[in-house]
């Protein structure tokens, strides 16, 4: 993080971090997430895809075959929890 707003973004992050939190960026969106969670993911080991990268480096990767992992309206079918869009309507003060 550079300038001004990186230097605050590091603190905050400092900060966050003596309290157990680490501060992601995803684009223009900021969140924080509880360290003890990421440290319980799953590690991911690169032996197994040893082909794969080496099909990388040389261009014969067919990327394609995960193409449908960029279909919005399918990795929001799957990902997104769905949350009732029923609406309360506030008590009439009359």
């Amino acid at each position: 993080m550079y300038g001004p707003a990186g230097w605050l973004l590091d603190q905050i992050n400092e900060w966050l971090l003596s309290a157990g939190w680490v501060l992601i960026e995803a684009g223009g969106t900021y969140g924080a997430i509880k360290v003890t969670v990421v440290e319980n993911w799953p590690r991911v080991a690169s032996a197994h895809m040893q082909d794969d990268l080496t099909r990388i480096k040389l261009g014969k990767f067919d990327f394609k075959q995960w193409n449908k992992l960029l279909d919005k309206a399918a990795w929001e079918d799957t990902t997104v929890k769905k949350v009732s869009k029923k609406v309360r309507k506030a008590p009439s003060r009359y």
